[in-house]
């Protein structure tokens, strides 16, 4: 063992994807801990009617952030590792075709904001959040540095322009300043963090990039490729902002600032199960290859740990979920608590299916993926039109959790192949009686 592990510390590739990942993982570490504990001080603030229009105004701009990356980022990174004597020209390429995808998102957001029925202050917050648009290019360095795989210098970007945005909210928290401080904070975040990446590449490219290096041949080619990516990113957004800008539309702002506090509060804790899989994603493909039974084996194992791990938190959150709204987000938001006590179930959910997902991956099903998420959208938008109509933004939250359900038991069924997800789902419902038959069994045997 002592053997392997100085043969590891010596093989500059492990060393390289070590760092590489560990800086990647402490920006997303201190993205959720920093920008939660932001984030509920904000709610808290602006107030429910406020925090709505911001959270619209976020929901709206998030949707069109997907024209404006096409897709694109891990196409990108797959081709400038596999050319890399191309990788200015992909680079510049990819600049260009994002900055006009950027500028056409924004044109396409000033149009909805002319069109939708909107209160002038949601029109202004709308529009200066979707500032942030134009700073979608920037994103291709960060492709460049994760092929290249120095992920410290877009952990650093991240980590500054994080650290800039949070000090500026704190800052206009405590100068008492208007929505439209916040508002424009999110665009200052994207421009911080893309002139950071900027100054990286140029300092770490072997050569510089110009606007000659264009090239249109290049250019549709990524794009034919990562139209599939598009689409289902498209979905992904939908299927989890959807709620929000249906709630403005049947209801009002304050339903939405009520809804997306609960639901921030909610998602506090889904960066666990995300880490977990990502940590044991190698093993799970090494598994796969090398021996099915250990791989469901092993898959088993998981279930059982994020089931329960997710189980007790739910529960806890449940309980107490009125008194959680009440210390972070104060009396304002008490009508969150239903939705709090609902939407944290979804994190059950939430961790199980990123475990299929990557087991999907590992057997070269991505299709799978995608028509899982679009089964869930389509649930997702009829059943918030049927719930939010009769019950308010809490059956938005219901919607979200019977629509994950759907997707997540019919997908099994219509691929049969992968019937056995759902029978790993019901053991390790049962895993206590598994637990508890196997202890017994073994006391049984100790006393013979």
């Amino acid at each position: 063992m002592r053997e392997k592990v100085l043969k590891l510390k010596d093989h500059s590739g492990a060393i390289k994807y070590f760092h590489n990942t560990s800086w990647l993982l402490f920006d997303k570490v201190l993205r959720l801990f920093l920008g939660f504990l932001v984030g509920v001080w904000v709610a808290r603030y602006l107030g429910p009617e406020n925090y709505g229009i911001l959270s619209f105004a976020l929901s709206l701009v998030a949707l069109l952030g997907v024209v404006a990356k096409l897709g694109l980022d891990d196409i990108v990174v797959r081709e400038v590792v596999e050319n890399p004597p191309l990788t200015t020209t992909i680079i510049s390429t990819s600049m260009v075709i994002r900055t006009i995808a950027g500028a056409v998102a924004f044109l396409i957001l000033v149009l909805l904001v002319l069109i939708l029925d909107l209160a002038f202050i949601e029109k202004v917050a709308v529009i200066l959040v979707g500032i942030s648009l134009f700073c979608s290019s920037f994103e291709t360095f960060d492709a460049f540095f994760r092929a290249k795989l120095k992920g410290i210098y877009s952990g650093i970007a991240g980590m500054v322009a994080l650290l800039l945005s949070s000090a500026l909210k704190v800052l206009f928290i405590l100068l008492n300043g208007s929505l439209f401080y916040f508002a424009i904070v999110v665009a200052i975040e994207m421009v911080v963090k893309g002139i950071f990446l900027f100054l990286f590449f140029v300092l770490t490219s072997d050569k510089p990039m110009s606007l000659q290096d264009f090239s249109w041949k290049i250019g549709k080619r990524l794009i034919a490729e990562s139209w599939p990516l598009l689409f289902s990113s498209f979905s992904v957004i939908v299927y989890m902002r959807i709620d929000q800008l249906m709630i403005r539309s049947m209801l009002n702002v304050e339903a939405v600032g009520l809804y997306s506090a609960a639901v921030r509060v909610a998602e506090s804790w889904y960066f666990v199960p995300v880490t977990i899989v990502n940590s044991l994603f190698p093993a799970m493909i090494t598994a796969k290859k090398n021996s099915e039974s250990v791989s469901k084996q092993r898959l088993q194992y998981l279930h059982d740990l994020l089931f329960w791990f997710g189980i007790s938190i739910c529960v806890v959150f449940s309980i107490t979920s009125e008194e959680i709204v009440s210390f972070l987000l104060g009396s304002e938001y008490i009508q969150s608590a239903k939705v709090l006590s609902l939407y944290v179930w979804v994190g059950v959910l939430v961790g199980l299916s990123y475990v299929r997902g990557r087991y999907w991956i590992a057997d070269r099903s991505t299709h799978v993926i995608m028509v899982s998420t679009l089964i869930g959208m389509c649930a997702n938008v009829f059943l918030n039109y049927s719930f939010i109509k009769t019950v308010g933004f809490v059956g938005a939250a219901w919607a979200t959790l019977l629509s994950r359900l759907l997707s997540f038991f019919l997908i099994p069924i219509i691929y049969t192949k992968y019937g056995h997800l759902n029978s790993m789902f019901f053991r390790s419902l049962l895993f206590p009686l598994f637990l508890f038959k196997k202890l017994s069994g073994g006391k049984k045997s100790g006393c013979n």
